[in-house]
């Protein structure tokens, strides 16, 4: 059961909306556009903004259908949907489909998060939005609020209602997020990261 249901979620997360996108109405392959990614920052590049809110919403939403339907299936078994939460984002940033070479698993830890606290995932992106404003480095803004969250969730969730294996999974999926960006953060603290126009 427990292979099953991470299997499942790792196929789901492995479907590249990104890529396919591009593909679709481009004919192109994201990955030789600007940074390379598959994730929506990369496909604004590409398609502008349309493609990319396109795509944060595949990617958000395979995030959390996923972690929601394991909830409905396996209410009270908080060991599989912690390994489904982990499971999904590891298939977005490591693809089968793409041979393992994927995104940064912001959009889709975000909808895996925002399963389990709306409250949680708005004050994150109060804080992703700020930094941004801010700084002008989406990058920075991805870091922060992924450090951000558990600490977050530990607060306003974990306290009233603590089930490990969630929080685990949370901090996990926080943490495979910021080491994707670890070479975002060798240029921020080069000043070389690109910064958003404006």
């Amino acid at each position: 059961m427990f292979f099953l249901f991470s299997l499942c979620a790792y196929l789901v997360g492995s479907i590249p909306f990104g890529y396919l996108i591009v593909l679709i109405f481009e004919g192109s392959d994201i990955r030789l556009t600007g940074s390379g990614n598959i994730g929506a920052t990369n496909v604004m590049r590409k398609l502008g903004p349309l493609g990319a809110v396109c795509t944060l919403i595949l990617d958000i939403a395979k995030g959390y259908l996923v972690v929601l339907f394991t909830n409905y299936m396996e209410p009270n078994n908080s060991i599989i949907v912690a390994l489904v939460m982990i499971s999904v984002v590891v298939g977005h940033v490591f693809p089968v489909f793409l041979r393992f070479k994927g995104g940064k698993g912001v959009a889709t830890s975000a909808g895996v998060l925002l399963c389990l606290s709306l409250t949680c995932i708005l004050i994150t992106f109060i804080i992703f939005g700020l930094v941004v404003v801010f700084t002008r480095l989406v990058s920075l803004g991805s870091i922060i609020a992924a450090m951000s969250y558990p600490i977050i969730y530990f607060f306003f969730v974990y306290r009233q209602e603590p089930i490990l294996p969630i929080f685990l999974a949370s901090l996990s999926c926080s943490v495979l997020v910021i080491w994707r960006h670890w070479k975002n953060i060798c240029r921020i603290l080069a000043g070389s990261e690109s910064r958003l126009i404006g």
